[in-house]
């Protein structure tokens, strides 16, 4: 078992950490078993930047387990040069990508060679404090999944301060989200694809919604 106890840098948390991150982690060497007992819990759970790092983690925690063991051996190898655990490895260096403006990836090292991918319709729907998003992307080759962006202002360069959902991929197929509760006024939102191997898809622009 591996127990993640030190604190998280200040731009992902305000104050003391919440809890710590505890997994079993499976290595064919070990024979044990994958669990995730609990999840990093932050301190100001409204603040911008911790929004932005928990879709990133609550993603990466879901798509590990859907790697394939020949995936999952770069992470492993490159665990023992780093950390005791492949999905500590898997975690750290994504949410490092992330922090430095970057798109996950699902392989280590990331390429970033294939083809971005457009999201070539969209539609943002206001209703009762909340908003509806649908997006579609133009090709199913190599994505991974999404990113969406919200904030009360318009959005210039979105990052994982205005981040507030990271969805996976389901084909070429449009992927809906739900983002509620809202307050009545006025919200921003962008998104982005990004693919298996770190490439971002071009980000669609602004979008206003009125909540009223």
């Amino acid at each position: 078992m591996a127990t993640y106890t030190d604190r998280l840098p200040d731009e992902w948390s305000q104050g003391p950490t919440g809890k710590a991150l505890v997994y079993v982690d499976r290595d064919p060497r070990w024979g044990s078993t994958q669990i995730v007992h609990k999840t990093y819990r932050p301190h100001d759970r409204k603040s911008k930047k911790q929004i932005g790092i928990r879709a990133l983690i609550s993603f990466i925690f879901r798509q590990w387990y859907t790697l394939d063991e020949t995936e999952r051996a770069t992470w492993f190898d490159e665990s023992y040069a780093r950390y005791p655990h492949g999905t500590a490895d898997f975690l750290k260096i994504q949410l490092a990508r992330w922090i430095a403006g970057n798109a996950p990836s699902r392989s280590y090292p990331a390429s970033e060679a294939s083809v971005p991918i457009a999201i070539s319709s969209h539609t943002f729907t206001p209703g009762d404090h909340l908003t509806t998003l649908n997006l579609t992307p133009a090709s199913a080759t190599n994505l991974w999944g999404f990113a969406i962006f919200r904030s009360p202002t318009e959005i210039t360069t979105p990052d994982y301060t205005t981040c507030i959902a990271i969805i996976a991929e389901q084909g070429n197929q449009s992927i809906s989200y739900t983002d509620s509760p809202l307050p009545t006024g006025t919200y921003h939102y962008r998104a982005k694809t990004f693919n298996v191997d770190g490439t971002s898809g071009p980000t669609i622009s602004d979008e206003q919604v009125t909540i009223f």
